[in-house]
């Protein structure tokens, strides 16, 4: 079992972590989510740090997005603009799209000129 109580870290005055508390039985799994900011990176950190048992972090993701070939093309053409050319800069941002070959020529030939970089905003939509 990993067990945390009581843990606090500041960064000066401020605060990151206040009287974080957790416990974590043997296989479970535990996904930290929360706003940039919140202290996700700096908990895994501590926690990784002071840990007598091994922790398998991963806070500073590649994040990949997989297309099967039952997915519905016009849903996950809208997820991969989204997820890679709104804010290409953020942690969730996609850097691997992943695409089963069964859809692969369909999709693709649809995904190249949505996510072309245009002159004018981007428009998002899709059209069917």
């Amino acid at each position: 079992m990993l067990e945390v109580r009581d843990l606090d870290l500041a960064y000066g005055e401020a605060r990151a972590l206040d009287r974080v508390s957790l416990e974590v039985e043997e296989g479970e799994i535990v996904a930290i989510v929360g706003a940039n900011g919140a202290g996700k990176s700096s908990l895994i950190r501590a926690i990784a740090e002071h840990s007598r048992i091994p922790v398998l972090k991963h806070y500073r993701g590649v994040c990949h997005l997989y297309v099967h070939d039952d997915a519905d093309l016009d849903m996950a053409l809208n997820i991969a603009v989204n997820a890679k050319c709104q804010r290409p800069g953020v942690c969730n941002a996609i850097e691997t799209l992943l695409v089963h070959e069964a859809v692969a020529a369909e999709f693709l030939a649809r995904w190249i000129p949505a996510a072309a970089p245009t002159d004018t905003a981007p428009s998002r939509e899709t059209t069917r």
